[in-house]
């Protein structure tokens, strides 16, 4: 089991995740309310299954039936083909997902479509993504169509250490 938790860059909010496996669940507490969520992986590090709960009462539940072919309980989600890492808005440990999942030697990049996920909406997009391993503990993410880049250092599992402007590790 890992533990990981983050609190925004100004102090305020906190969040929580716990690895085990290839599953994890997090919860994001910030002035808005709050959100827990469930994510599994394939043994590829694909993501099968996501599900978010808010706190005013949404939620969200995702099935893949094969890497990037989306599932609701109305159904297949076309609009959603070709995602497969899930991209929490609000949360750093997403990044983990494609980091572990592309495993990247140093001076490597790659393209991803995320599964884009606005945490005060619950709506979803496929996004796409670049990430850029610069370091043993470092690299590059980049938001194609938005031009966001940030740099992330990350610990030995993958998990963002700081996320400049946005997000501070605690634990």
């Amino acid at each position: 089991m890992i533990e990981a938790r983050w609190t925004g860059w100004d102090g305020q909010g906190l969040q929580q995740v716990i690895l085990e496996d290839r599953a994890a669940r997090g919860v994001i507490l910030d002035a808005d309310g709050g959100l827990s969520y469930r994510i599994v992986t394939d043994e590829s590090g694909a993501t099968q299954e996501i599900s978010l709960w808010s706190t005013i009462g949404t939620s969200l539940d995702l099935t893949a039936s094969e890497p990037g072919r989306w599932h609701d309980a109305n159904g297949a989600r076309p609009d959603l083909d070709g995602a497969i890492d899930p991209d929490i808005s609000a949360s750093p440990f997403t990044n983990t997902l494609p980091i572990r999942r592309c495993a990247l030697a140093v001076g490597e990049a790659a393209e991803i479509a995320a599964l884009y996920i606005d945490a005060a909406t619950l709506s979803c997009r496929p996004a796409p993504q670049r990430y850029t391993r610069l370091g043993t503990h470092l690299y590059r993410y980049e938001g194609l169509e938005s031009g966001f880049t940030a740099e992330l250092p990350v610990d030995d599992h993958g998990l963002v250490l700081d996320y400049p402007g946005l997000f501070r590790r605690i634990l």
